[in-house]
């Protein structure tokens, strides 16, 4: 059981994990992460809305992660100790759509994002250029939901 709604992060066997009831489960091998990012939404207080996302060549969606999941401030150190590259979370706080890159150094403090509207209560997101050249193909999410995106999720292995 997951005690924290937004969720835990773990890293074992240098695998990165995330388990939530809320927003999803998934694992990801450190080695195969190619961005690491934040975002923000306007979905607070009453809901999380600040995620950290991640990239892969091998995942066809971006992962993301509740901020405020438990263990978030361990992996966060502990990543920055394996990547060789401070990860300094900069969005606490916004309250609007923003994003930008944290990892890799030559793309920090780039978008992750680009928002447009989408109709009454609804914002489309898009992995913006400078997120997109690590990856194979353009994503595109509609949001209509508390916690912002519905990115593919994977169940714990």
């Amino acid at each position: 059981m997951i005690s924290n709604d937004s969720g835990q992060y773990r890293i074992e066997h240098g695998v990165l994990s995330y388990r939530s009831a809320v927003y999803g489960s998934w694992r990801l091998p450190i080695s195969e992460i190619t961005l690491i990012g934040e975002y923000t939404n306007e979905d607070g207080p009453m809901s999380d809305d600040y995620f950290l996302v991640f990239l892969s060549d091998n995942e066809p969606d971006w992962l993301e992660a509740s901020f405020y999941g438990e263990g978030r401030d361990e992996v966060l150190k502990e990543l920055s100790d394996i990547l060789g590259s401070k990860l300094t979370c900069g969005l606490a706080h916004s309250t609007t759509f923003m994003s930008q890159v944290i990892w890799p150094d030559d793309k920090k403090g780039k978008r992750v994002f680009d928002f447009q509207p989408s109709g009454w209560f609804k914002n489309r997101q898009t992995l913006a250029a400078d997120a997109k050249d690590k990856r194979s193909s353009e994503q595109a999410v509609d949001v209509n939901r508390p916690s912002a995106l519905q990115p593919r999720t994977k169940s714990p292995q």
